[in-house]
């Protein structure tokens, strides 16, 4: 990693952007400190943009967009600049965030003498075009079909997902049309660290790789904070094929008794009838009755090194085994949000993953599955 910068112990960084287009220009040895966030804020909402917000030394105006003798210039005046992020710890590396520039902004007075650069991923691409020839027989194949004709030039990772007939009508931004898809196929859709647009339909987690987990925290945590929300709960679900008759389904079976919550209504087109949007109001409130509790943050640093390791090399999705004996916290989740902070003055790694613990219900299988089984969910 030439140009590379180490912050403590064995660990090195690269930050990089492409300012005129062509060429990876090494901005690491400027930098003081950067957050990454990427995916859920909530584990019931849509995936949000990727960020990282990066702070730079400019001590000579180079990130002064107003600075007619910027070395930058003219791009540092221009937006949508390619950016990536990496990190090498124990001789590999690992991508922390790829994107694009959205707001530049430099300060340099006395007390300040520095920029800051926000950064978004490619969804930022995708929420400004709204495609008008994208088309698709399953879910992943328009996914597939909208991400072309919006321009997406990186690679793509994509579950194959529901059987539907999807075709654009230009009233829609890409980044609607795939949280629509979405809301009826109950995946999950993000750019992961290293730009890949990636797909993972909702059975993918009972699927490779994800059948044994992929990483293990025991008891090496900063902080953990498991819990519970009345908000988080429901037991009714209206949903409505475009066209069709509304299907109500409640079940007052579950930890919120007879008291009746509703889940925001669905209405969708990717429907194939009343039946099936039936099917999907009993997936939903199975998963809504009795839901198992999340871990909003797992804390970590980079003073442990296998927990270092594990923070920089897990992706959006991943499958861990998280264990402390303190408080009992102990079990198998999927990770639906990631966080990163670095600061070179106080010289520490910190990252967040917010959690969703594994759902260890069988699906139910039309023919197979036991009505009335406590081991057999149904879903959709």
């Amino acid at each position: 990693m030439s140009g590379a910068v180490r912050l403590r112990g064995n660990v090195t960084y690269l930050c990089e952007i492409r300012w005129d287009g062509v060429t990876w220009t090494d901005e690491t040895a400027r930098l003081k400190s950067f957050t990454v966030q990427r995916g859920q804020s909530d584990d019931l909402a849509q995936t949000e943009a990727g960020t990282l917000a990066l702070v730079m030394k400019d001590t000579t105006g180079r990130f002064n967009p107003a600075n007619a003798a910027s070395p930058l210039q003219p791009y540092i005046t221009y937006p949508l600049r390619q950016v990536r992020l990496r990190a090498t710890y124990s001789s590999t590396t690992y991508y922390l965030f790829s994107g694009y520039t959205r707001r530049h902004e430099s300060d340099p007075g006395r007390d300040a003498r520095e920029a800051r650069l926000d950064c978004i991923d490619a969804f930022v691409l995708l929420d400004g075009y709204s495609p008008v020839t994208a088309t698709g027989a399953t879910t992943g194949a328009a996914i597939a079909s909208i991400l072309a004709e919006a321009g997406f030039s990186g690679s793509t990772d994509l579950d194959t997902g529901d059987t539907i007939t999807y075709a654009a009508t230009g009233q829609q931004t890409a980044l609607a049309a795939i949280g629509d898809l979405l809301t009826t196929e109950r995946g999950f859709f993000f750019i992961s660290a290293n730009g890949t647009a990636t797909y993972l339909d909702r059975q993918a987690t009972n699927h490779s790789p994800y059948t044994s987990s992929q990483g293990t925290i025991a008891s090496t945590m900063r902080a953990i904070a498991p819990g519970i929300d009345l908000d988080r709960m429901y037991n009714r679900v209206t949903v409505t094929r475009t066209g069709g008759v509304a299907q109500t389904y409640s079940d007052t079976t579950g930890a919120l008794g007879t008291l009746l919550r509703d889940a925001p209504a669905v209405t969708s087109p990717y429907l194939a009838d009343d039946n099936q949007a039936m099917a999907l109001a009993h997936y939903l409130v199975g998963k809504g009755k009795n839901p198992i509790p999340p871990v909003r943050a797992l804390d970590l640093s980079q003073h442990d090194a296998a927990t270092f390791a594990q923070l920089l090399a897990r992706e959006l999705g991943d499958r861990v085994t998280v264990t402390e004996s303190l408080g009992g916290t102990a079990g198998d989740y999927h990770i639906r949000r990631i966080v990163h902070e670095a600061n070179w003055g106080a010289g520490v790694h910190r990252g967040s993953w917010a959690l969703l613990q594994r759902d260890t219900q069988q699906p139910f299988i039309i023919d197979q599955s036991v009505v009335g089984s406590l081991t057999d969910a149904l879903t959709y």
